[in-house]
C-alpha cells in the first residue's frame, strides 16, 4: 500500500491537480491584467458545488479594502455570483494587518471544471478590483511575437534640440492582451507652463494598435494611460514616438505573487522617434528614489539624519545610472528626475517623518507630531537645492516637472524658524498694536510649548492681512529665496516658476 500513498502525495503537489474526482486546483494562475496590486489569486478550487478564490492581499497598514456582495466571475460570456468569504465578510471593511499582507477565501457560484480562462470582477464600479483573463490552462501564458521595429537597435540621438514650441506630437503602437472592458485609454500630458494635466482619448482597434495625437509645447514626456497603470513615451511637436505595451509582463513585473517568475519580455518596448532614449530610461537596473521604501526608515530620523540618508541613496542611483550602459542623455534626465525627487522630500522634510512615525507606528498626527525627532536644520542644510539644473532646458523631458517647478514655487529657507512669518507681522507698522500683542503672546506660547488658547482670535487676525502674508511669501518665498541659492537673477527654471504662478 505504500507506494499508493506515495503516488497520491506526489499527485497532490503538481499545479493543476486533482485532488478527488470533482475537485481541481490550480495554484498561481497566471492573468493578462489587473487593474490594482491590491488583491491577487494564489489559488483556485474547482468543484461541482462552488469555485473557490484563495486571495491574498497586500495593501498599506491599518488601511481598508472591501469585497462587495455583488461580485462576480466571468467566463465565456456567463456570470457566476459570488455566494460567500471566508475570513472576510462581504461588503465589511477588511482592516489590514501590521505586516501589509492578509489572505482570505471568496466562494462563487461553480464555473464548469472545463473553464479554460476567466475574469474576476468586484462590481462593475470603476474602482473595483479586476482581473481580467486568470488562466485556468497554462502555468505560463503564451507571449506574442515582437514586430521587428520594436527588436532592433536604434542609435543614440545626439542632436535633439531642447526649446519652447507648440505642435502636436504623435503616439502609436499595440497594447498587447488589450480588451475595451479594462478601461479607456487615454495620451496625457503634463503641461510645464500651466501645471494643468491635458489628455486626450486613445481609440484601440480590436488588434490593440493605437493611433493619437496631442499639443505640446516642446519635447516632453508622455504618458499612455489604462486605469491607474501608465506607461512613459518621449516625444516632440512634430514627431511620431511609438511604443508596445506587453500587459501581461506589467501584470506579473508588479505582482507580489508571479514577480520572481520568468518574464514575458519587456514591460514596453519602443520604436520611432527617441526610441533608444525611451529604452535606455525602461533599462531594468534604473530604480527612482521611492518615497515608499523610505517610511520605514525615515520614521526614527530627525531632519538632518533623513538629509544625510537621502544623499546617499541618490549618490548610489547615480552610480547605478553611470553602470548601466545607458546612453548619456538618458543618464542625464534619469539623474535629474533623482534631484528633483530628493528635493521634493527634502523641502518637506518635517511633514516626511511626521508621516513616516505615524505610519509606522499607528498613532494620530497629533502624537507624532509630539513624539518625532525634532533638531533645527544644520548650516547647509539647503544645498540640496544646487543639486537641480535650474538654467537647462533638458528639464522639461523629465518626467512629472510640471509638479516639480510647482513645488519650487513654494521653496523658502527659514525653516527653522516656524515663527519666521508671525515675527513679520509682528514688526509691520500696518499690523495694529491689540494684534502685535496677540502674535507675542503667541509666539512667547510656542517657545514655552505651552498650548496658546485664542486660536480662533488668531485666524480671525490672520484674515485682516491678506496683502502683508502676500507681501512675505513674494520676498521670502519661491523665487525671491532661490535666486539667493543659485546666486543668479536669471535661470530657465526661474521663467517656468514664474508661467505657473
Amino acid at each position: 500500500m505504500k507506494p499508493k500513498f506515495f503516488l497520491i502525495a506526489i499527485l497532490l503537489t503538481l499545479p493543476g491537480a486533482v485532488v478527488n474526482a470533482n475537485e481541481k486546483v490550480i495554484e498561481l494562475p497566471p492573468s493578462v491584467f489587473s487593474n490594482n496590486r491590491a488583491v491577487e489569486i494564489s489559488r483556485v478550487t474547482l468543484s461541482d458545488t462552488a469555485t473557490v478564490l484563495d486571495i491574498a492581499a497586500f495593501y498599506r497598514p491599518g488601511w481598508w479594502i472591501k469585497i462587495v456582495s455583488d461580485s462576480y466571475l466571468l467566463a465565456d460570456g456567463k456570470k457566476y455570483m459570488i455566494r460567500s468569504g471566508q475570513g472576510i465578510d462581504l461588503d465589511s471593511l477588511f482592516w489590514m494587518p501590521a505586516s501589509g499582507e492578509a489572505s482570505f477565501k471568496l466562494v462563487f457560484e461553480p464555473l464548469p471544471v472545463n473553464t479554460s480562462a476567466f475574469d474576476f470582477i468586484e462590481s462593475d464600479c470603476e474602482n473595483c478590483f479586476k482581473i481580467y483573463g486568470v488562466d485556468l490552462k497554462n502555468k505560463r501564458l503564451e507571449p506574442n511575437a515582437i514586430p521587428e521595429e520594436y527588436t532592433r537597435d536604434y542609435p543614440l540621438e545626439d542632436d535633439i534640440e531642447i526649446k519652447l514650441e507648440r505642435g502636436d506630437a504623435v503616439v502609436s503602437g499595440m497594447l498587447w492582451g488589450y480588451r475595451p472592458e479594462f478601461g479607456d485609454v487615454k495620451l496625457v500630458y503634463g503641461n510645464p507652463i500651466t501645471c494643468e494635466e491635458d489628455e486626450v482619448p486613445v481609440n484601440v482597434d480590436a488588434d490593440g494598435s493605437f493611433r493619437a495625437s496631442i499639443a505640446v509645447c516642446s519635447p516632453t514626456n508622455l504618458y499612455l494611460r489604462l486605469g491607474s497603470a501608465s506607461f512613459p513615451v518621449k516625444t516632440a511637436p512634430g514627431k511620431t514616438s511609438k511604443l508596445l505595451v506587453n500587459l501581461p509582463e506589467y501584470t506579473r513585473k508588479y505582482s507580489h505573487l508571479l514577480k520572481a517568475e520568468e518574464p514575458y519580455g519587456r514591460e514596453v518596448y519602443y520604436a520611432g522617434y527617441l526610441a533608444k532614449l525611451n529604452t535606455d530610461l525602461q533599462h531594468e537596473a534604473l530604480r527612482d528614489l521611492s518615497t515608499e521604501d523610505l517610511f520605514a526608515v525615515a520614521a526614527d530620523m530627525d531632519v538632518n539624519e533623513l538629509k544625510t540618508f537621502l544623499m546617499e541613496q541618490y549618490e548610489q542611483l547615480l552610480a547605478t545610472s553611470a553602470s548601466a550602459g545607458i546612453g548619456a542623455f538618458a543618464q542625464k534626465i534619469f539623474n535629474i528626475r533623482q534631484a528633483f525627487l530628493l528635493t521634493n522630500i527634502l523641502m518637506n522634510a518635517d511633514s516626511f517623518i511626521l508621516s513616516a512615525y505615524a505610519q509606522k507606528y499607528k498613532v494620530p498626527y497629533t502624537e507624532a507630531a509630539q513624539k518625532m525627532k525634532h533638531s533645527p536644520r544644520a548650516g547647509n542644510y539647503d544645498d540640496f537645492y544646487r543639486l537641480l539644473p535650474y538654467d537647462d532646458p533638458t528639464i522639461l523631458l523629465v518626467p512629472d516637472i510640471p509638479l516639480y517647478i510647482q513645488s519650487l514655487g513654494y521653496a523658502r529657507g527659514e525653516l527653522n524658524d516656524p515663527m519666521a512669518i508671525m515675527r513679520y507681522l509682528a514688526k509691520n507698522d500696518d499690523v495694529s498694536a491689540d494684534d502685535k500683542a496677540l502674535i507675542g503672546d503667541y509666539i512667547a506660547a510656542y517657545e514655552k510649548g505651552e498650548k496658546f488658547e485664542k486660536t480662533d482670535s488668531l485666524d480671525s487676525m490672520f484674515k485682516k492681512y491678506p496683502s502683508l502674508l502676500n507681501e512675505y511669501l513674494r520676498e521670502n518665498m519661491g523665487l525671491p529665496y532661490l535666486k539667493k541659492v543659485w546666486n543668479t537673477e536669471d535661470a530657465f527654471l526661474f521663467d517656468l516658476i514664474r508661467s505657473q504662478q
